[in-house]
C-alpha cells in the first residue's frame, strides 16, 4: 500500500486517505453482486463461512440495478382485470 498503490493514486491526483485492501473487496463484492453472479460463488469468492456475512457488509445497493429490478418485476405483474370480474380498490 504505502509503496505501490499510494504513490499511484498521488501521481493521478486521487485521494489516498481511506484507501486499501478492503475498499478492493467492496467493489468486488459489489460488482458481482450487481452481475447476478449466484450468492454461493460470491461468498466463496470472499472467502466468508456465512453468506450473510458477504451481503451484509461487502455489498451496497446501486441504484440503476434496484431501478432494473423493478422495472422488471413491475412488466411482470398484469394489471388487466379478466372480463366478469372487478377490480379490488
Amino acid at each position: 500500500m504505502k509503496y505501490g498503490l499510494k504513490p499511484v493514486l498521488k501521481k493521478l491526483g486521487l485521494p489516498t486517505h481511506d484507501v486499501g485492501l478492503p475498499a478492493f473487496r467492496h467493489r468486488l463484492a459489489t460488482e458481482l453482486a450487481d452481475a447476478a453472479v449466484p450468492l454461493p460463488v460470491l461468498q466463496q469468492q470472499m472467502r466468508h463461512a456465512d453468506v450473510r456475512t458477504t451481503l451484509r457488509i461487502y455489498t451496497r445497493a446501486i441504484p440503476a440495478s434496484q431501478r432494473d429490478a423493478m422495472e422488471q418485476i413491475g412488466q411482470s405483474i398484469s394489471t388487466v382485470v379478466p372480463i366478469g370480474t372487478e377490480a379490488i380498490a
